[in-house]
């Protein structure tokens, strides 16, 4: 089991795909497994070179620095109790890609046809050699968390799953499927809170006020 990084992203996904599965709701435990589609490749050339764009199914792309790998992301919202918890997850299988360099962060900007004699929507940008041409994985964790409170009794840890890391020079590591286990202090029967404005969005939507799994 790997533990979580702690960092915080900016990205949305709104309500759950349909390869996510709730393996057990229970008073002081949460677990769900997420299986994932096939991964598509957009060739881009850029200053004689040739990049990868990285997607997968309800995905949208990881928040990274100009220059910094362009990596396909997920978020998952998962409703607690209190604010203190435990979080592992594990990988059920993985694919190893070769011949993959992952396309970097640019802001994209029209060049006027008029100045160059040619409509280009990128810019060149420098990838950063510390992470293109180094001996360490992007990101350094599949998983990241980040949380807020809602209502002032629940918590909603925001996951961030990175499914398609970066191993330098020119490979990918894809991780296909994987189960999250998140622990947590028991719920009072006495608790009474309503998720309703947040299930179409939680993994675990019968945390508060419904029979156990």
């Amino acid at each position: 089991m790997r533990r979580f990084l702690p960092y915080i992203l900016a990205l949305s996904l709104y309500g759950l795909p349909p390869f996510v599965e709730n393996v057990h709701t229970g008073s002081d435990s949460t677990v769900f497994r997420i299986k994932l589609p096939g991964l598509s490749f957009e060739q881009r050339f850029m200053d004689s070179l040739t990049y990868d764009i990285i997607k997968v199914e309800s995905g949208g792309f990881m928040k990274v620095e100009e220059g910094e790998p362009l990596l396909p992301q997920l978020r998952f919202d998962v409703a607690l109790p209190g604010t203190t918890f435990s979080a592992d997850f594990r990988v059920i299988s993985d694919t190893l890609y070769t011949g993959i360099r992952p396309f970097p962060k640019t802001e994209s900007i029209r060049i006027d046809e008029q100045r160059c004699g040619v409509d280009r929507w990128n810019r060149i940008v420098e990838p950063k050699t510390d992470i293109y041409n180094g001996d360490m994985q992007f990101p350094l964790s599949e998983v990241t968390v980040d949380t807020y409170l809602y209502m002032n009794e629940i918590t909603v840890l925001n996951l961030y799953l990175t499914p398609a890391v970066f191993i330098p020079p020119n490979g990918l590591r894809y991780t296909r499927a994987l189960e999250i286990a998140i622990e947590h202090p028991p719920i009072s029967s006495s608790t009474e809170i309503s998720t309703e404005r947040l299930e179409p969005m939680l993994v675990n939507p019968g945390i508060l006020g419904r029979e156990e799994k």
